[in-house]
């Protein structure tokens, strides 16, 4: 029987009993043994109706007026009063073995030996107060099972088969309603959907317009949405406390995020987050749409960053550009809701991060029977030019996915250093993605010739030493030998040992760099270091009796990464000379001159700003110009500023040529007037 209490609803006050949020009762069933899910009988009819109420939900038939004595469906209130009944009765239980959703209930166990304890506990609570069980919707003693529409078992949480199936059965829309039908079905699992918004931007297309057309493009995105059903990740439920990590990544047409834990040296998913750009959300810079993505998913994902720390990995400066105080009023809304999460940013390698953080979205826990039956296939190639360096990638996985990316690094790389760093890339997403086995192909011979072993990097210049010291073994080429043979001079080989000559310490004995780093790392910020620089740790190393070619090199880098000499060194802001105060005692005396521009053209094509300042009066003289020679400089000394204010003592300026071009020198020592010029990259100094 329906009754509808449209009108009876309305004149209802709102019950603001909250229902639970339903990620957070998947996430807190996942990860146990063993499970028992019930269903109560009849659900809202257990409950009750006051006497007093009962006339209220009234309704009429045939054979006469009747009225509820139990809670009907259809009443507004209905779920949050049954709610808080459960709540009620399950108080020493929910979120300890118990977790209910209105008329829905789990019970959970981490050990089977507890199942049956838990279990006496619950059915002894529904006994008490009188809640009975539909027999045929319950299910005792399980591994795992449907809970509030995701499979749950001990390893984490997987997308409900029927919503997978229900897209997989699906034909090609014809019609608006059948699209909106699948992008429902599509929100239903984005979850689990890495790039959603992505994957569904062909249908979307198909709502825009007065006339309906399902294209090529459409079917191509509906049968790849299909094929990567198949392969949906196993989500993870995180630990208490346990930190997150979140990787972000933008498009042209849709942001996307992606939070993982990480796990005994592995990342495992918990949420892929999908946004598609909206009216003026597409024209945002590319910095505010990476700020964006971390809004959205600081949305969608409040319960997370509200109860786990949060580390954001980008290589992009999100950090100043949400911390800096000249941005817009958007940026500082964005600015306002993240302060509460207290949010921690880390960056990787150069570009690489960024480039890991697109690929963790598409790549993440594979199933990994097919990833060690077909090899992954990767190409690559790098170069380097007067405009910078970078790499491009094709990988391939064994499901047929393409993922080309292109990247520039941010720092100078010869040809050879490129095509090197290309390759490491490469193997680095593919690791990211679970890839076992690797074909690899490049058009670099020399990339080649050292992955098969057929070429071998050149030996190190001590090990040629300790050859020739050793056994007077020298290199075949003369020129190289010759060196060889001044360098051994410095050196003695005294058991098994090579050690270098010194004027100030005995023999040095000398190590590897892989030595010589534990060396200086002991030094610096061992037990008895005291993080002292580059150059005191370098000497400690030498005074301990220790030698290896790049010890200066290695200590300095060493000194500039120490986390804690970043943070508590004293930092040097004296001058390299006395600060003089430039003083203005008298009105018009002394002026400051800079130049403005280019503008956009104006009339007469004026696109330059000539402005002088008085040091104290403040008082401006502005003259716009086409062209800025010295000739238009004397021009403006003489119309402005002589003829106005009579010759002043001294003129100020940077050192622009068409200031200390010697014209304008010549004209200025002609009134006596003295010219100063500010320090390079020092423009305060003339006003």
């Amino acid at each position: 029987m329906c009754v509808d209490f449209t009108d009876l609803n309305k004149a209802c006050p709102k019950d603001d009993h909250p229902l639970p949020k339903i990620d957070r009762l998947v996430d807190s069933t996942a990860d146990h043994a063993l499970f028992s899910f019930m269903d109560a009988n009849a659900g809202y009819h257990q409950i009750l109706m006051a006497e007093e109420d009962q006339p209220h939900t009234a309704f009429i038939t045939s054979q006469g007026v009747y009225c509820y004595k139990v809670m009907p469906f259809g009443l507004k209130n209905a779920g949050a009063t049954y709610q808080r009944f459960i709540k009620k009765i399950f108080e020493g239980q929910l979120g300890r073995n118990v977790e209910a959703y209105v008329d829905d209930m789990i019970m959970k166990s981490k050990a089977k030996a507890d199942h049956v304890t838990y279990l006496r506990e619950t059915l002894s609570t529904l006994r008490k107060y009188g809640m009975k069980l539909n027999p045929q919707k319950c299910v005792f003693g399980v591994k795992g099972g449907k809970c509030l529409g995701f499979l749950v078992d001990e390893r984490g949480i997987e997308a409900n088969p029927d919503k997978i199936q229900a897209i997989l059965d699906m034909q090609s829309p014809q019609n608006v309603k059948q699209v909106q039908r699948l992008t429902g079905c599509i929100a239903a699992l984005g979850r689990f959907l890495s790039r959603s918004a992505d994957k569904s931007l062909s249908f979307f297309k198909t709502l825009k317009g007065t006339s309906f057309q399902w294209d090529a493009e459409a079917e191509v995105a509906f049968q790849q949405l299909k094929d990567h059903l198949f392969i949906l990740p196993k989500l993870v439920s995180p630990l208490p406390g346990e930190p997150l990590y979140l990787y972000l990544a933008v498009s042209e047409y849709s942001l996307s995020a992606v939070l993982v834990t990480e796990r005994e040296k592995s990342q495992h998913p918990v949420y892929f987050v999908s946004h598609a750009y909206r009216g003026a959300e597409s024209r945002y810079s590319d910095i505010e749409k990476l700020v964006f993505s971390l809004v959205i998913a600081s949305r969608k994902l409040k319960p997370y960053f509200q109860a786990h720390p949060i580390k954001v990995l980008t290589s992009q400066p999100i950090r100043k550009i949400i911390e800096g105080r000249n941005h817009s009023s958007r940026m500082t809304d964005w600015a306002d809701q993240l302060a509460d999460f207290g949010l921690e940013y880390k960056s990787r390698r150069a570009i690489k991060a960024q480039a890991l953080a697109d690929f963790i979205a598409e790549c993440t826990n594979r199933p990994e029977q097919c990833l060690d039956a077909t090899p992954w296939v990767m190409h690559v190639d790098g170069s380097s030019s007067k405009s910078g360096s970078g790499a491009g990638i094709l990988i391939i996985s064994p499901y047929g996915e393409r993922f080309e990316y292109v990247v520039k690094f941010d720092f100078n790389a010869s040809n050879n250093e490129a095509e090197y760093e290309a390759p490491i890339l490469g193997l680095e997403l593919c690791q990211v993605a679970g890839a076992n086995t690797i074909h690899s192909f490049s058009d670099s011979q020399l990339i080649v010739g050292q992955m098969t072993g057929e070429y071998e990097a050149k030996e190190d210049s001590m090990q040629i030493l300790v050859a020739y010291k050793r056994s007077h073994q020298l290199p075949e080429d003369e020129k190289e030998a010759t060196q060889v043979k001044k360098r051994a001079e410095w050196f003695v080989w005294y058991e098994d040992n090579l050690y270098k000559k010194s004027y100030t310490h005995p023999l040095l004995k000398c190590i590897t760099p892989e030595d010589g780093d534990y060396v200086i790392r002991e030094i610096h910020q061992g037990a008895c270091g005291s993080h002292q620089g580059s150059r005191t740790t370098a000497g400690k190393a030498l005074r301990a009796g220790f030698y290896w070619p790049t010890l200066q090199a290695d200590a300095e880098k060493l000194v500039r990464h120490c986390e804690k000499c970043q943070k508590y060194a004293q930092v040097q802001h004296l001058p390299s000379k006395n600060l003089t105060s430039i003083i203005a005692t008298l009105p018009f005396d002394q002026w400051g001159m800079d130049l403005l521009g280019p503008f956009p053209a104006a009339t007469g094509q004026r696109k330059f700003l000539l402005v002088a300042i008085d040091y104290f009066t403040k008082w401006i003289e502005a003259e716009p110009l086409a062209s800025i020679t010295d000739k238009q400089i004397q021009k403006f000394i003489w119309r402005n500023i002589i003829t106005r204010f009579g010759v002043p003592r001294a003129l100020i300026s940077d050192n622009g040529r068409q200031f200390n071009s010697k014209p304008t020198i010549a004209y200025c020592k002609e009134f006596a007037l003295h010219t100063y010029f500010s320090v390079v990259s020092q423009p305060q100094t003339n006003g």
